[in-house]
């Protein structure tokens, strides 16, 4: 047998176990990265140990650690609170609202899974309270929360920009992640458009909203910091876009993600905005641990020359024209079941440089082909985003009569579209 093809059986039984015994992936990755990079390979253990990924275990843990404390102290809450207010008396736009609130909350930082956590129930509550169907409102909140995941400043954009600059695009990694944001933005926005028509979205009816409470101190603290983030993080790119000088492109290589998040942290603390430990304990360190330990196994897939011969087989086996195909197979596929941040983005996009190499793809077509298939697959029961609608629904007759529809129609027709964008040439590259 060879390296390869054992490491390829290690990843795949990294994710078997982990569903199985419902333990974290990251730690059977961790084990086979020791047991085959040791004992197979010939690596040292300090060689092992230097493939985990520091940088993108400091983006992910300094990002979630800042915005920890705008969701500890119910400020993003209210933020979707005062916005479903607003929009009382435009009931037809509301599946409208709750996704552009989606994408607005995860784009501060919030993160995927906690807005969804956050804005799928109240998606529910909502339609239930107007004659919206639930599955557009949850979709619609989904969505959002999908395509806000991936701005730069959101801990999807910090894991793929993270994911990029290990694939060797250093200069060309902001932009890529940004092109992948505006891609899946792109993608959802023309989904939404079909599942507002098909759940007749524009024949939602007017709710009752209680008037939320103003904001406190410590909440509107938080807002100015959060503010404080997106300035730092957005306006020396759009400065140095408009008036390009050397003085402004040396201010946007120092700006890191990681860092402001860092001293927003300080300020937050300081004005005491919020408290340390809750925001420690609500570090997500089980994803955390899941993409670095898979990361590290793909760092000794990476020595053994693993990643290198899966893309020469898609490109020697596969014709160019069906590379997007297969890729969004194989990316949704993994994440019918696994985690797409944790596993489906750190196994496939180190291959992603050299198939660019091989099939003459854009790299940010297929970076945004992987993420598209995964939050388009996402939406199965048995992954994160379709297991939080489903605990989001009010009773075990909604969940299974909506379970077929999530497992066995979404994913498929979210595939199909994003061929269809595809070979339409749609997005953007």
């Amino acid at each position: 047998m060879s390296v390869s093809l054992l490491i390829i059986i290690a990843i795949l039984a990294s994710i078997g176990l982990g569903y199985l015994t419902k333990a974290n992936i990251g730690f059977f990755a961790l084990s086979f990265s020791y047991i085959i990079g040791s004992f197979v390979i010939g690596l040292k253990p300090n060689e092992i140990i230097a493939l985990w990924p520091m940088q993108l275990f400091f983006l992910f843990f300094t990002v979630t650690f800042f915005y920890s404390f705008a969701a500890a102290d119910g400020t993003l809450e209210k933020i979707s609170m005062k916005v479903v207010y607003k929009c009382r008396n435009h009931p037809y736009f509301l599946p409208i609202t709750i996704y552009l609130l989606g994408i607005v909350l995860s784009a501060m930082g919030a993160g995927l899974y906690a807005v969804l956590a956050l804005l799928v129930p109240l998606a529910i509550i909502l339609a239930q309270k107007s004659g919206m169907h639930p599955l557009l409102a949850a979709l619609a909140a989904a969505f959002g929360a999908s395509v806000g995941s991936n701005f730069m400043t959101s801990v999807g954009g910090v894991i793929i920009k993270g994911l990029i600059v290990n694939g060797g695009f250093i200069e060309q990694a902001s932009t890529y992640t940004l092109q992948v944001f505006l891609n899946i933005g792109i993608y959802y926005t023309i989904l939404l458009a079909i599942v507002y028509f098909v759940f007749k979205g524009h024949k939602t009816k007017k709710i009752e909203v209680e008037r939320p409470e103003p904001f406190t101190k410590a909440q509107k603290l938080n807002l100015y910091i959060l503010g404080f983030v997106v300035l730092v993080m957005i306006g020396p790119a759009i400065l140095y876009a408009v008036i390009p000088n050397s003085f402004l492109k040396m201010i946007n290589a120092k700006v890191d993600i990681g860092f402001v998040t860092v001293l927003a942290s300080v300020l937050v603390i300081l004005f005491r905005a919020g408290e340390e430990k809750k925001a420690f304990s609500a570090v997500p360190w089980g994803i955390i641990t899941t993409i670095c330990g898979v990361g590290t196994l793909i760092g000794v897939a990476v020595k053994a020359g693993t990643i290198q011969m899966l893309a020469a087989w898609v490109g020697d086996s596969v014709p160019g024209a069906l590379v997007p195909l297969v890729t969004l197979l194989i990316s949704g596929s993994m994440t019918l079941f696994s985690s797409g941040y944790g596993v489906v983005m750190p196994t496939l996009f180190p291959i992603v440089p050299q198939l660019a190499q091989i099939t003459y793809l854009e790299p940010s077509i297929l970076y945004s082909l992987i993420t598209i298939a995964i939050f388009a697959c996402g939406v199965s029961p048995f992954s994160s985003g379709g297991a939080l609608i489903m605990a989001s629904m009010p009773n075990d007759e909604m969940r299974k009569k909506y379970l077929p529809i999530l497992l066995f129609v979404f994913p498929p027709l979210n595939l199909l579209l994003g061929l269809v964008l595809t070979y339409l040439g749609i997005f953007i590259h």
